[in-house]
């Protein structure tokens, strides 16, 4: 993030909706500002600490847009949904932005 903290948070998983994020990311920004807008690919930077840049994301949001299409629950290797792991990413955002009281919207693709 460039101008101070986002107050949307797309989470999406790359290899389910990545295009939905990318669209609803352009849209987003065009409609609200790309500074109060965030999504991992641009506002990520190389050398950055993933998870202490999505936890600064998440705490300067607002709301909580959560992409889910079909492959969002599928199961991995040991049956589970990765959704399950509290080592997932996804699992992680979803459980702090509902801790932080964010605003959460499922998207549904």
């Amino acid at each position: 993030m460039t101008a101070g903290p986002a107050q949307l948070f797309i989470s999406y998983r790359r290899d389910d909706t990545a295009g939905y994020a990318r669209a609803l990311n352009g849209l987003l920004a065009q409609q609200f500002g790309a500074d109060r807008v965030f999504i991992d690919v641009d506002d990520i930077h190389a050398g950055q600490p993933f998870d202490q840049v999505i936890a600064q994301a998440l705490g300067g949001a607002s709301v909580l847009l959560v992409l889910i299409g079909p492959r969002w629950l599928a199961p991995q290797a040991d049956g589970l949904p990765r959704l399950h792991s509290a080592g997932d990413f996804v699992h992680r955002e979803l459980a702090a932005g509902l801790a932080g009281g964010l605003q959460l919207i499922p998207l549904l693709f």
